[in-house]
């Protein structure tokens, strides 16, 4: 099995969203749609948005795995992480989800 390494690209994003919701399973154990959606692109753009190194896995020309990161000895994007916030609150303020499991999700990610 030969895996091989890239640098993310835009189009490598739909997958690595998959792949998210494989290992979390945010559409299971969120009921509210908005909400689960606002958390797998918080996990999935929010490394992205704030990393510096973004790589993915391929295995016979599918991604199979990612890394988003923050290599500390590289240039960062401060950008990524104000778009990022930016995103968040517009969902959790413009999007219509479930009150009581919004506020349960904001609490564990605050207390973390």
């Amino acid at each position: 099995m030969v895996i091989s390494i890239r640098n993310f690209e835009q189009q490598d994003y739909d997958r690595c969203e998959e792949l998210v919701n494989e290992a979390w399973h945010f559409d299971k154990i969120i009921a509210d749609k908005n909400l689960s959606k606002t958390a797998l692109r918080m996990y999935t753009k929010g490394g992205l948005c704030s990393g510096n190194m973004n790589l993915v896995a391929v295995y016979q020309g599918r991604v199979v795995g990612f890394l988003f990161g923050l290599n500390h000895l590289a240039k960062t994007k401060p950008r990524g992480r104000i778009r990022l916030a930016l995103d968040a609150i517009f969902s959790f303020n413009f999007k219509k989800m479930d009150k009581v499991e919004r506020n349960k999700f904001i609490k564990t990610l605050t207390n973390s």
